[in-house]
């Protein structure tokens, strides 16, 4: 969001009304035309599970994309039409990580049993939304994994170390293990059905092993905060400063990817290697 070339908003803002101004909660959804190159649903914060963050969970992101199939797609294209063009479309879901941030925070030692039931919630609500979602016509995914979230500054920042918080990397490791079986059995079963899995996880671990490869050389700090160890003592805001050289910085905050970060990515899902995206790349997702 906020390029040129990114899908609008789903609830853009009605420019010149009252509810534009924030003065209401009410929001106007995209105009048909626009929603023809796509929509964005995504809410910061969300999660897989609806109770994570105060934000607009991920069961009423899905209905908001039934309302713009059945009241801009079929009314434009009629129902044969919209189902033939979201057929073609591409579904990017990328959720989980927040998921695994609040049962962390909550609880930096969970036993065996408390883990196994959080990992079996979010895999299995993750099921269900992807099911509704094909359903509702959808049939190319390209998912984005959970990153190694315990090497982002904040989790090193709280590590006497300095180093990643492995508990947490190995809780975000078991949550993908259980969303690559998810798309491995639901495509067995689910006509039509395509996904590819772009890996975060794989391609952070990457560069913290070898950041030279990747042209990057600051790992453990952020580059936007408000000073503290890593720079970590708060998130990107109008007061934060912000390093001279953010190219360089694996991530801009405490917990967030630089651009830098994110375009490496985005060239490994969209064409490879193999240990950055499966069982296809993202390229081959669209181009099929």
């Amino acid at each position: 969001m906020g390029f040129s070339g990114s899908p609008p908003p789903y609830l853009s803002l009605v420019v010149g009304s009252d509810e534009a101004l924030g003065n209401t909660r009410t929001k106007k959804p995209v105009a048909a035309s626009a929603s023809m190159r796509g929509a964005s649903f995504a809410s910061g914060g969300s999660g897989v599970l609806d109770s994570t963050g105060d934000t607009i969970n991920m069961t009423k992101q899905i209905e908001y994309f039934s309302d713009l199939k059945d009241q801009m797609l079929s009314a434009r294209l009629g129902a044969f039409g919209a189902s033939a063009f979201l057929s073609k479309s591409i579904f990017l879901i990328s959720a989980g990580s927040n998921d695994n941030i609040d049962f962390f925070s909550q609880d930096t030692s969970p036993d065996s049993t408390a883990l196994q039931q959080f990992r079996e919630a979010v895999v299995s609500t993750y099921d269900s939304h992807v099911i509704t979602l094909y359903n509702l016509g959808a049939r190319k995914f390209a998912v984005i994994d959970v990153a190694p979230l315990g090497c982002c500054p904040y989790w090193r920042s709280r590590n006497p170390s300095g180093e990643c918080v492995e508990p947490l990397n190995r809780l975000a490791k078991s949550l993908n293990d259980g969303i690559r079986d998810l798309f491995a059995g639901l495509v067995r079963e689910m006509q039509g059905m395509e996904y590819a899995i772009g890996s975060t996880y794989e391609l952070v671990s990457r560069i913290v092993q070898d950041p030279q490869s990747a042209g990057l050389t600051e790992l453990k700090s952020a580059c936007s905060g408000r000073g503290g160890r890593f720079n970590a003592d708060g998130g990107c805001t109008p007061s934060a400063g912000y390093c001279s050289d953010r190219g360089k910085f694996l991530f801009w905050d405490f917990l967030h990817p630089t651009q830098a970060t994110s375009r490496l990515a985005g060239r490994a899902f969209y064409d490879g290697p193999a240990r950055f995206v499966g069982p296809i790349t993202f390229r081959e997702l669209a181009e099929t």
